[in-house]
């Protein structure tokens, strides 16, 4: 189940159809029947990245990953803290990475803090290439000094360690959208496009269905609307799409589901499909896909990629103390 970055134009994908978007739903819940992918073992998983401390509220984890030039493997990642009043709580620290042994151990390359930014909280970015080859990191935080709506900036660098805090350049703003916050960003490239999914809030309270936007430079992005809506049951909350890749004629995407504000940080991972990267059906309404056996089952921001020709998913995982931790798995075909 490959990525999707070199695959061929998005405007050769068919206009969906119910038969074909139901026959392609119905293909992921046998394979996931199955435990093929796009399911997997969380348990099965490797440990990547350690969260700081035990206990809840202490996390490692919302990666993103790239495989880069001669085998490098480049991940985004960050760290959190609980809410305790201090200044370090929250998401105070985010990293690239870099690995050269295919993904299996990485050490920091770049960092950068909350107070550097400016913002109360880091959350998930999203490391990619620019068209013409710079590096582009998608970022999100909430809007300094302290309006409490997320934002999406990009910063630019000729190499992935080179990245400025003071070069972050707007995206996504929530009041140019008319939603209350739009954060987490998930970044493909399809047939000479740009296509950036968010979790978008349309008020504060929710819900937070996933938003596209589309660009053809990876800076200036065209909003398209909702594109993974929420559900009814157990991601009545929260829809939060998180990678995407290939699937025979359509795409399979993993996403972050949760019921209510209760669950918010604490989500599942579902799975949805689509024919056209634009609108999406959820495989999943009933339970979610995969979860931790652990503290609160949390299984989130799963990034799909493709390394040395083998399937891997990275994602945070809840411990048994209700940390998050980083893990990596090889998904069998």
């Amino acid at each position: 189940m490959p990525p999707v970055g070199s695959l061929s134009a998005l405007r050769e994908v068919a206009t969906p159809a119910s038969s074909e978007i139901e026959s392609l739903a119905a293909e992921v819940r046998s394979r996931l029947h199955a435990g093929r992918s796009p399911g997997f073992d969380p348990e099965a998983g490797e440990t990547i990245v350690l969260p700081d401390a035990p206990g809840a509220g202490h996390w490692a984890g919302a990666p993103s990953v790239v495989v880069a030039e001669h085998g490098r493997v480049l991940l985004s990642y960050r760290r959190r803290r609980p809410r305790d009043g201090s200044p370090d709580e929250r998401g105070y620290l985010g990293a690239i990475a870099e690995s050269n042994d295919g993904g299996r151990s990485f050490a920091d390359i770049w960092r950068v803090t909350k107070h550097e930014i400016g913002t109360s909280s880091l959350e998930r970015s999203c490391l990619r290439r620019a068209p013409e080859g710079d590096w582009l990191l998608y970022t999100s935080w909430e809007d300094p000094p302290s309006s409490g709506k997320w934002r999406v900036d990009v910063l630019r660098a000729p190499v992935p360690g080179g990245f400025s805090a003071a070069s972050a350049t707007g995206v996504l703003l929530p009041d140019d959208l008319g939603v209350d916050a739009v954060k987490d960003p998930y970044v493909l490239t399809y047939g000479g496009e740009m296509l950036m999914y968010v979790s978008t809030f349309l008020t504060p309270q929710g819900p937070a269905p996933t938003g596209l936007a589309t660009s053809r430079d990876g800076v200036r992005f065209a909003w398209q609307g909702e594109a993974l809506g929420v559900g009814a049951g157990w991601d009545a909350y929260q829809a939060r799409l998180s990678s995407v890749s290939r699937l025979g004629a359509g795409f399979v995407g993993y996403y972050d589901g949760a019921a209510s504000p209760a669950d918010d940080t604490e989500e599942h991972c579902g799975v949805a499909v689509s024919l056209d990267l634009r609108s999406w059906h959820r495989v999943t309404p009933e339970r979610p896909a995969l979860v931790s056996p652990h503290a609160s089952g949390s299984l989130r921001y799963v990034e799909a990629v493709d390394i040395e020709g083998s399937s891997f998913v990275y994602y945070e995982y809840a411990r048994p103390d209700g940390s998050h931790e980083l893990r990596r798995n090889q998904l069998a075909t």
